[in-house]
């Protein structure tokens, strides 16, 4: 049969047996393909011997012969799946007029398919080669067939018996076999599943001052015979035992295999104790092959884990969601195991939970924990008594924590469950501490900031001048001297800039993409401040109004931080002499705030899902901005930052809502609007999936409903240029509801910050949107 040239949407479509046909010439394009390619001309294809005309075995039809051959590929490319994602696939669909955008090439032995089907594909000739199945087409941003794909397809010149005879001769393997096409569109999106069954929502958390201390498990003893508290021994905490009102000391169970201590809480038992802390170590006391006794059974077991956990560094309190016992955890199992949603950010599973407490009741006292309290590299030594070995190698240190404006927990008892409020430690006032002026320029339309600073040498008189550069970057890496202050600047940065509407700053490396910051004109940069933390600048976190998580944390912990107003209450350190070189002042500028622009967002971030991500708006609706087309910032690849839209296909009813909390603005009653609401220019790029993790929220760690943010937690899932999306179809939303997010800070009061000393108000700040 020879196949007709007429242009049509579908040329043939009939019935040959039992199988399906679909045919399709090189015109057979939708009306919203991307424009013309020259690229080779395309021969006709179909889809023959599926169990539909959407899926089957792929055919290309050769003139010479007047039959139809296959499209071969390698039986290893089928190794990990029956089926996968392919821009030829989508290609091939598109060009026979089918649904393409989740299309994918298929294993013709795949059981979705006949008897019959295997049969015919091992008997059919050959007519193409798929030589690359796992690059992709380089011409597919704007290819109009598969046969655009040159780099990734071989077309015979004249068909071979079958497959692999036809790599027999080109010399490409010896066996392949035609490749089977399912063509797919979007998923349709489904209806709200039934509500969840109710399940009683996690305790609220609330801050502890408890007591800890360490005991040597040979005398029982928490000091050495000078009188100084060890470092190094069996960990003990004072709360009731049983319900009982009276406290008594008791252990905790460590399961080095089902870790549920975090990092951070163990560095605040060690400063609860006044003993270093840049380095705590932990591990099982009594285990199989340790010289350690364990304790007397009379000795309770108070926890088996600490989750949902915040510090307060400054007060030194402690507070955690969950520190249950084996009883309290076995019953928190029975009680949420019908619905465990609410646990899930504390615990992953009540598996979890549950083998966690049956491993803690069968090991008993054998699987105590014991800590050892490091102190930084020549800052001390570890005191421990002499028959206490230390366990294995100690971590290679890199710089000093200083904790000295931590002090010891007070001691006493402290019934479990209950709040307190402990004596004031010294913190540090939120006061002015500089004369820094900041300076900055918007790039991108406005989505990201570039910052420097002005500021005088030590000493002169205010009238002399001013020398304009960067900062050098504090390394703030967790239990460094600056930890958190990275965050600290970035947010006391947007906080100044945006007047507070945009809080929450992030620090985007150019990565030599951005306008102004090459790496030549970079590496020439002055430098006018040594370092700017504002880590501890804010005041106590007990009444800040602002409050952020200091670093990357875990589900399991997380420790929170308050916000300066402006920079001015900052300590800032000036380099000398000034201006100094980037390479002579920090290293490098790969060291320096220079290298970086800064996004300024609404939501706050326990970590960040990806950096390409950088800025969401609406545009083309109304004045006030609650309703427009979908643009977002991404760094793509070889071009950097662009400005893109969004396929409507790709948002679901919580990307939308997400958007709209990003933007600050009522979201609970958002929606998906028609795509021609809005006109405008294309866009240069589209982000036609998206793919979303976390939420990582800080809401979690204060009582709150975690909640998704586009910035924060998503990425483009699209890995090619394809559009798979009409080009006329652009993501519109409107946002409204409840009016805007709060910001996920916690209610701790509502003072005004000091009044920034000789200047007012407000702090100087220059640019084009300044106010100085």
């Amino acid at each position: 049969m020879r196949a007709p040239h007429s242009p049509a949407r579908l040329a043939l479509v009939f019935l040959l047996g039992v199988g399906v046909i679909a045919v399709a010439t090189a015109s057979d394009l939708t009306e919203n393909e991307p424009p013309e390619f020259a690229g080779p001309p395309a021969l006709p294809i179909r889809i023959a011997d599926g169990r539909s005309n959407t899926s089957g075995i792929l055919q290309v039809w050769d003139e010479a012969s007047e039959a139809w051959g296959s499209v071969c590929i390698r039986p290893s490319a089928f190794r990990q799946s029956e089926e996968f994602w392919s821009e030829l696939a989508v290609l091939a669909c598109r060009q026979m007029g089918l649904a393409s955008q989740m299309s994918v090439l298929v294993n013709p032995m795949s059981t979705r398919y006949p008897w019959r089907t295997h049969k015919i594909a091992n008997a059919l000739p050959a007519k193409v080669m798929v030589k690359y199945y796992m690059s992709g087409c380089s011409n597919a941003g704007s290819a109009q067939s598969m046969f655009d794909c040159g780099d990734q397809l071989d077309v015979l010149e004249n068909t071979q018996p079958d497959c692999s005879t036809a790599a027999q001769e080109l010399g490409i393997g010896q066996v392949w076999m035609p490749v089977a096409i399912a063509c797919r569109g979007a998923p349709k999106l489904r209806s709200p599943p039934p509500a969840p069954p109710t399940s009683p929502p996690p305790p609220p958390l609330r801050q502890m001052t408890y007591s800890f201390r360490l005991v040597d498990p040979v005398s029982g003893k928490s000091e050495d015979n000078n009188g100084t508290k060890i470092q190094q021994g069996r960990l003990e905490v004072l709360l009731p035992k049983d319900g009982s009102s009276l406290p008594v000391w008791g252990t905790v169970c460590y399961n080095p295999d089902k870790p549920a201590l975090p990092g951070f809480v163990l560095r605040h038992i060690c400063r609860s104790m006044g003993v270093p802390s840049f380095y705590p170590w932990v591990w099982q006391g009594a285990a199989a092959g340790s010289t350690y006794p364990p304790a007397p059974d009379s000795v309770p077991v108070h926890w088996i884990a600490a989750a949902g956990c915040t510090s307060d560094a400054i007060k030194g309190t402690l507070g955690c969601t969950f520190t249950p016992n084996v009883a309290e955890a076995l019953a928190l199992v029975e009680e949420h195991k019908s619905y465990w949603d609410p646990l899930q950010p504390y615990f992953s599973s009540a598996d979890v939970l549950l083998n966690l407490a049956q491993s803690c009741a069968k090991g008993g006292h054998a699987m105590d924990a014991c800590l050892s309290c490091y102190g930084a590299r020549g800052r001390g030594t570890v005191h421990r008594p002499a028959h206490l070995a230390r366990p294995g190698p100690g971590p290679t240190l890199l710089r000093a924590w200083a904790s000295s404006h931590f002090s010891p927990t007070p001691a006493g008892p402290l019934p479990r469950g209950e709040s307190t409020s402990p004596p004031e430690a010294p913190a540090p006032a939120e006061e002015i501490r500089n004369d820094v002026e900041l300076e900055y320029d918007t790039i991108f339309d406005g989505a990201l900031y570039t910052v420097n600073f002005n500021t005088r040498a030590p000493g002169p008189p205010p009238t002399d001048p001013t020398f304009r550069g960067t900062v050098c970057a504090l390394e703030d890496w967790t239990g460094s001297e600056h930890y958190g202050s990275q965050r600290a600047l970035a947010h006391t940065l947007c906080r100044q800039i945006t007047d507070g509407k945009r809080p929450f700053g992030i620090w985007m490396d150019s990565h030599g993409s951005f306008p102004g910051l090459s790496d030549t004109v970079l590496s020439e940069w002055p430098v006018v401040l040594q370092s700017l933390d504002c880590s501890r600048s804010g005041g106590p976190v007990g009444t800040a109004d602002l409050v952020a998580v200091r670093g990357d944390s875990t589900y399991r912990g997380v420790e929170f931080m308050s916000i300066p107003n402006n920079i001015s209450f900052c300590q800032a350190t000036v380099v000398d002499p000034i201006p100094s070189s980037v390479v002579d002042a920090c290293g490098g500028y790969w060291f320096s705030q220079a290298r970086s622009a800064l996004s300024c967002r609404t939501q706050d971030y326990l970590s960040i899902s990806s950096y390409n991500m950088m800025s969401v708006r609406l545009t083309g609706g109304d004045a006030e901005g609650t309703w427009g087309r979908v643009e977002v910032l991404y760094r793509l690849p070889g071009r950097g930052p662009v400005w893109g839209t969004v396929c409507p296909a790709a948002l679901q009813r919580r990307h939308v809502q997400a958007i709209c909390r990003d933007l600050g603005l009522g979201w609970e009653g958002a929606a998906l609007w028609p795509s021609s609401r809005v006109s405008g220019a294309p866009a240069p790029w589209r982000m036609d999936r998206v793919s979303c993790s976390g939420p990582y929220d800080p809401r979690l760690y204060l009582g709150q409903t975690p909640l998704l943010s586009l910035l924060r937690d998503c990425n483009s899932a699209s890995n090619t240029p394809l559009s798979l999306c009409p080009t006329d179809e652009d993501a519109v939303i409107f946002c409204g509801g409840a009016g805007a997010t709060p910001t996920p800070s916690p209610a701790y009061g509502s003072s005004p910050p000091p009044v920034y000393g000789p200047y007012g108000g407000s702090p100087p700040v220059y640019g084009p949107y300044g106010t100085y």
